[in-house]
């Protein structure tokens, strides 16, 4: 009898030891299985954290960049949307021979001297903008164009716009001997507002043209010319602004076009910047306005 208790007592003790075993085991591994889903977590969060610094780090390179053209340039770019879209640009004209080369030279700085400073794999494409005319997008409905190697500068719409209003700005550094006016063969609702300042004098005017007709403002200076055409700008694209230097005259302008309800963001320029690292990949145009 005293046999069987203790044979009954030592199965007791030794079914509590198999059981505190088997507890034991499943707490070790439960805190293993803790210990591994930690630290996949925290790998993942330091990958998402340095995937986005990575991004950051190339979105400020993008703007910076962008940021150098304008300069490079000497363009300033905007827009305002509401019920109508409203372009704005202003900048410098003037006989510049040297923008192609300055434009070469800032691509080889930021190829040599900026992409070494961030990590991955980066390049530059500024093959459409080194051929003598810089594009930028404004959304998917409007285009300006500084052709500085003819030095024009124009805005139109690449999608199906009414132009409502064009507002425009002239600073000459010299004395005009007259002024040619030719309006459109049809009256439009476009309302053109002028305005022109020198050193000697200063004038404006409003006037009313068609948009899909061409109109043209002619300053006629000694030794050159500034044509300003309104409405078809080029025989295809109408509801369009441009202002033609003929023989490199100095002038600064500043543009003002309304348009009828458009998309106008973002602003980029007609060039890219691509860039690879661990966690991002992008091929990305060059930013002026998101």
């Amino acid at each position: 009898m005293n046999d069987f208790l203790f044979s009954a007592k030592g199965f007791l003790f030794s079914k509590k030891g198999f059981l505190f075993t088997i507890s034991i085991i499943m707490f070790a591994s439960t805190l293993v299985f803790f210990a591994q889903s930690y630290s996949k977590y925290n790998s993942l969060n330091e990958t998402s954290i340095v995937s986005s610094a990575k991004a950051e780090n190339i979105s400020l390179l993008n703007e910076d960049i962008s940021f150098g053209l304008r300069r490079l340039f000497g363009v300033s770019l905007d827009a305002n949307k509401s019920s109508t879209a409203i372009i704005f640009a202003s900048g410098r004209l003037s006989s510049s021979p040297v923008l192609s080369s300055a434009l070469s030279s800032y691509e080889s700085h930021i190829t040599n001297k900026l992409f070494p400073l961030v990590s991955g794999v980066k390049a530059l494409d500024f093959s459409s903008i080194s051929d003598g005319k810089a594009e930028v997008y404004f959304g998917d409905s409007i285009e300006f164009d500084f052709a500085y190697s003819s030095n024009e500068v124009s805005i139109y719409p690449v999608l199906d716009k009414s132009l409502l209003q064009i507002d425009v700005n002239l600073k000459s550094y010299n004395d005009i001997n007259r002024i040619g006016w030719v309006v459109g063969p049809v009256l439009g609702s476009t309302v053109f507002n002028f305005n022109f300042v020198n050193d000697s004098n200063s004038f404006n005017f409003s006037q009313l043209i068609d948009p899909n007709s061409l109109s043209t403002l002619v300053l006629y200076y000694p030794d050159s010319n500034i044509v300003i055409s309104f409405g078809n700008i080029s025989g295809v694209v109408n509801s369009g602004v441009k202002i033609s230097d003929i023989n490199g005259q100095m002038i600064d302008y500043a543009l003002g076009a309304h348009y009828s309800d458009a998309n106008v963001f973002p602003i980029v320029w007609n060039a890219k910047l691509r860039y690879s690292s661990t966690g991002v990949d992008s091929n990305s145009m060059l930013v002026i306005r998101k």
